[in-house]
């Protein structure tokens, strides 16, 4: 399953797990019981029909017209059937998505506080204990919503959804194994992709890598192979488009640039260095949020630190480099600048014209008095 519809998947489970009736279902702690204003309150935020379709839009987009090529002129037929689905779904768990949705904004709410504040492992047991009886529902909608719109598609996109249905069924198997694995203590988070099998991703292909090892080995390079000060281009063409630059003044911030990157390749001691330093940090870091603690680990935090490090040094001249592209254009160049973006702005409705403050000092027309 690809990363677009993961996301899709699991904003789909947020939403029916917050998805509540019509009163409050935590109850109230018998020291509070004859107190009115301690009640829970009678009404909550509802799914509505127009919530529903609005997220069964997201996923046509998403989903069907990005992954299968759905025409878009179907794209409303396809949100409409995502949308039923998603009622359906919610109304057979109102009961159970509200409580979640009370107890999980109660956790939110917990966290601010050391007194509340519960253990990683308990939070995620919460939601494993609390998401598991709408699983069987959540599936079926997952498998409805897919031979739904599978009839929209042209004949080849109907073959490769047929391949992902079944993926898309083992996803949906190691979502509710990692489910229950959170609820019984015995996993600590969703760290990872939680519709994948844990130890799926510690398997060694025919090289030897294991599928974690292979994606931190390949983030890592790609972070490494960026161009030092390639950040910078952009900012460059961005400020010479907006200040408007003639052609003198546009040559002098390609020469800034050039130069700027020079200094750069210095300051980091050499790019080969810079480089080598970047892919050893990115692969550490990569690894560090597969160990137990995951995000809260010790060496992961060391490695931000160390990261930090060898930004510094480029952070420092970009700040410089901005500082002297700013000083190019004339103070005439700035004010037309401000002014098409203010005109843009207010086009799009997003300025209004303030009304003058009211005066109360005393009219020299009429002497201050009545």
């Amino acid at each position: 399953m690809n990363r677009t519809g993961r996301l899709c998947l699991w904003g789909l489970a947020a939403l029916l797990a917050l998805a509540g009736g019509a009163s409050g279902q935590q109850g109230t702690p018998p020291a509070e019981a004859d107190d009115p204003a301690m009640q829970p309150t009678e009404h909550g935020i509802r799914l509505t029909p127009g919530i529903a379709r609005a997220m069964g839009d997201v996923v046509a987009r998403q989903v069907f017209v990005r992954r299968y090529e759905l025409d878009d002129a179907k794209r409303a037929e396809a949100a409409e059937a995502i949308a039923r689905r998603i009622m359906r779904m919610a109304h057979k768990n109102e009961e159970n998505g509200q409580e979640f949705a009370e107890w999980l904004f109660t956790e939110i709410a917990n966290q601010a506080t050391s007194e509340g504040r519960r253990s990683r492992r308990d939070l995620f047991k919460g939601l494993g204990e609390r998401f598991l009886p709408m699983m069987p529902d959540f599936r079926e909608m997952v498998n409805g919503v897919l031979q739904d719109v599978r009839p929209m598609l042209s004949l080849k996109q109907q073959l490769k959804m047929t391949a992902d249905i079944a993926m898309a069924n083992l996803a949906l198997d190691a979502f509710e194994k990692n489910l229950r694995s959170v609820a019984s203590g015995e996993r600590l988070d969703f760290g990872g992709n939680p519709f994948e099998n844990p130890e799926d991703r510690f398997k060694k292909d025919e090289t030897g890598q294991t599928r974690v090892l292979k994606n931190v080995r390949s983030r890592a390079e790609a972070r490494s192979n960026r161009p030092i000060g390639g950040e910078w281009d952009q900012y460059v063409e961005e400020a010479k488009k907006y200040y408007q630059l003639d052609a003198s003044q546009a040559a002098v911030a390609d020469s800034l640039l050039r130069d700027y990157k020079e200094r750069a390749k210095v300051a980091v001691g050499g790019e080969r260095e810079w480089q080598a330093r970047v892919y050893r940090n990115r692969l550490w870091w990569g690894i560090s949020i597969t160990l137990p603690g995951q995000w809260n680990h010790p060496l992961r935090l060391l490695l931000d630190r160390e990261a930090q490090r060898i930004d510094e040094p480029l952070a420092a001249l970009g700040d410089e480099l901005k500082e002297r592209i700013e000083a190019i254009p004339t103070q005439a160049q700035r004010e037309a600048a401000e002014q098409r973006i203010q005109l843009a702005l207010k086009e799009k409705g997003l300025l209004f014209e303030e009304p003058a403050p009211v005066s109360t000092a005393p009219d020299a027309t009429t002497g201050g008095e009545q």
